[in-house]
């Protein structure tokens, strides 16, 4: 599993978290490379001298400074100037002696970039009389080759976080069996639907077969648009599982509809509770209510089985896009008084 330091950028969100990730990664690798001296970062602040590392006893005795530049892109003639205000201003320091100075970047130089700096640091060993050695680089592959050397790569490229992020996906994927198998959903609704029929205290009858679902117009009627989105994107993960619940729903319907009006009085009474009102048919608002209602609807022995859980929710999805609970539709309403008058003729 391979990260290098273009990826560091999406590793910690944007510029500037890269940028101070950069340089702690930098100090820790440095500690490293110098075991036996005391380095520390410097916290940014005006008048800090040109320093963001320093190795040595600051400011009793010549220290090393590392300037940490997080270039990805190529260098251009901001970036030499920044380069090169950082080494005069550590150079002409007045608080400290620098003994010597190591540019630490990201970027892996190519032959334009190699000239420059072989030109600049030839430049400013004449112009201040230094000596081979007193001007360093250490640049984009060279750092990561030394983070490998002193086993910081994982630490500092978040490996072993990417691999439990992976295994965890890989574990919930055979958890949730990405194969889905419609006969063994079947049986666990099966189940549900009898634990809360022989739960029930009450049952009312009531008919409900000829219900026509608007889901979308549910979904911007039950939720404010910031949810409405995660709200379809539920229905379509479950909409498999829906399907066979609407299928077990219409054949119960058939024999004995008892059970069904159980679990929609269930589902309706945990609504309630949640909401705290009396009223079924409020705004859902909250899309979490799903899940909570999908809890209370499975035996207790089953809560920490993601199968009963996922068919729970595909069966209180389908009794709320069939307007049992949630604010219903001005089409729903409508269709509820016709029927009442038919009923009643």
């Amino acid at each position: 599993m391979v990260r290098d330091w273009q990826r560091f950028i999406e590793l910690h969100s944007n510029l500037p978290g890269a940028r101070d990730a950069f340089e702690k990664a930098c100090e820790t690798l440095f500690r490293e490379h110098y075991p036996d001296k005391n380095v520390q970062i410097v916290e940014v602040k005006h008048g800090d001298g040109g320093i963001d590392i320093f190795v040595g006893n600051y400011p009793t005795e010549p220290i090393t400074v590392i300037q940490c530049k997080f270039f990805i892109n190529e260098l251009q003639a901001s970036q030499h100037s920044q380069i090169n205000k950082s080494f005069i201003k550590a150079k002409n320091a007045t608080k400290y002696v620098c003994k010597d100075w190591i540019l630490a970047i990201s970027k892996t130089f190519n032959s334009d970039e190699h000239e420059w700096w072989g030109r600049w640091k030839a430049k400013k060993e004449i112009e201040f009389s230094l000596d081979k050695n007193f001007i360093k680089l250490k640049a984009g592959n060279q750092l990561i080759d030394l983070l490998k050397k002193y086993h910081l790569y994982n630490q500092v490229f978040k490996i072993n976080e990417l691999i439990q992020i992976n295994n965890i996906d890989k574990n919930v994927n055979e958890l949730l069996e990405i194969h889905y198998t419609p006969k063994k959903d079947y049986n666990i609704i099966n189940e549900i639907f009898d634990f809360i029929f022989i739960n029930s205290k009450s049952v009312k009858i009531e008919n409900s077969r000829d219900k026509v679902p608007e889901l979308t117009k549910k979904i911007e009627l039950n939720f404010t648009s910031q949810y409405q989105e995660r709200v379809k994107e539920i229905f379509i993960n479950s909409w498999k599982k829906k399907i066979t619940v609407g299928k077990f729903v219409q054949n119960q319907l058939l024999k004995d509809d008892t059970r069904v009006f159980a679990l929609k009085d269930k589902i309706q009474e945990e609504y309630c509770k949640i909401k705290n009102t009396a009223n079924t048919f409020c705004k859902v608002e909250d899309y979490k209510i799903f899940e909570q209602i999908s809890c209370k609807i499975v035996p207790l022995s089953e809560k920490d089985n993601l199968d009963f859980i996922s068919n729970a929710k595909a069966i209180v999805l389908y009794f709320f896009e069939f307007c049992d609970f949630g604010q219903k539709t001005e089409d729903e309403i409508n269709k509820k008084e016709i029927n009442n008058i038919f009923n009643t003729l």
